[in-house]
């Protein structure tokens, strides 16, 4: 509560804050800047315009010529990927010479050899120098054969942990038939 004394010495102009004097209000009266907008909203559009030419400046930099010529991917990628050496000779390379491994179930259940034993563009090219990859651990068979609820029922599976957890698969499984004596 102001005393008397603070009354009288308070100018009319003063009202009775005991402040100075209250500058009158900008056009539109409520702190807005010229032009009847808000300095928020002006802040706001810098901030966003800022936005827009960092995002377009750094997409200009970062987006290569190429993406989007002729779809939702980079078109020089595609000559990229041509232009390096083969790796994977395919299925019809190994039948050359392992025509008596193609009864095996993978092969017949459509899984290339190179999905198993890697790679094999190196061993058609010297097959002495190169030898493809025999695996044998429970791990790798497990890449394809644990027991998960997305695989398809078609797929045989097992629960590595329950199934002769001590055991290799190929103590009793066969991945390749044995070879006939003709």
């Amino acid at each position: 509560m102001i005393g008397k004394r603070a009354r009288r010495l308070m100018s009319p102009d003063e009202g009775s804050a005991g402040g100075p004097p209250m500058e009158p209000p900008l056009e539109g009266g409520s702190g807005e800047a010229r032009g009847g907008v808000p300095p928020q909203v002006i802040h706001l559009a810098v901030t966003a315009l800022v936005l827009i030419v960092v995002f377009l400046l750094a997409r200009t930099v970062l987006v290569p010529p190429s993406f989007g010529q002729t779809g939702f991917y980079r078109s020089d990628s595609v000559q990229e990927h041509a232009s390096k050496p083969l790796t994977h000779a395919g299925k019809e390379a190994c039948k050359t010479c392992h025509e008596d491994k193609f009864a095996s179930p993978h092969v017949v259940a459509g899984v290339a050899c190179e999905s198993c034993h890697g790679p094999a563009e190196a061993h058609v090219q010297d097959f002495e120098k190169m030898k493809p990859a025999k695996p044998t651990s429970r791990a790798f068979c497990g890449v394809c054969h644990q027991k998960m609820a997305g695989r398809p029922a078609s797929l045989p599976q097992q629960d590595l942990a329950t199934h002769n957890p001590t055991e290799k698969c190929i103590t009793c499984h066969t991945m390749h038939p044995a070879q006939e004596v003709k």
